[in-house]
């Protein structure tokens, strides 16, 4: 059995890794925003960061945005050369 080209192999792992990324972006935007009762303005931009539940929420929305911009810059770059 001949090997797969290189472009099957990276399409398929920057692919699989788009969608897992998107999915999981999309739960975390709905599931992990935090709901103790006050909205987002009452909280001052100074001190977003000493909260517990916005700073989870803030790390893995950026986790998660950079491994869905990474994977379509893979695709992108597989697809173009």
């Amino acid at each position: 059995m001949p090997a797969m080209h290189w472009k099957i192999i990276m399409i398929l792992c920057a692919g699989t890794c788009f969608c897992l990324s998107s999915a999981a972006y999309l739960f975390v935007k709905l599931a992990l925003r935090p709901k103790d009762g006050q909205s987002w303005e009452q909280n001052h931009w100074e001190f977003e960061d000493q909260h517990p539940a916005i700073k989870r929420y803030d790390f893995w929305c950026r986790i998660l945005f950079s491994a869905i911009i990474i994977s379509m810059l893979l695709l992108f770059l597989t697809i173009s050369f």
